[in-house]
């Protein structure tokens, strides 16, 4: 995933990304890195952790409209 633009192509309503939301991934090894903004995300950041057996480990945190919010997820 080196280099990789992506796009939400659809969503849920409660959610802060939109089709103008475009994701930047880069991976160096295991760690899986992100950036994305959009209209109201004015700055976005994902980090991923994935183990051998190809299980991630994610956190996010993002400035909407001038509000600071993390996010921790367990492995999938």
């Amino acid at each position: 995933m080196r280099n990789k633009k992506f796009r939400v192509f659809k969503n849920s309503k409660n959610e802060e990304t939109t089709t103008k939301t475009v994701f930047e991934y880069k991976q160096n090894g295991n760690i899986l890195t992100c950036s994305y903004t959009n209209d109201s995300i004015l700055s976005g950041h994902l980090i991923r952790l994935v183990d051998e057996n190809g299980k991630i480990e994610m956190r996010y945190h993002q400035v909407i409209n001038n509000t600071f919010r993390e996010i921790n997820y367990p492995y999938y």
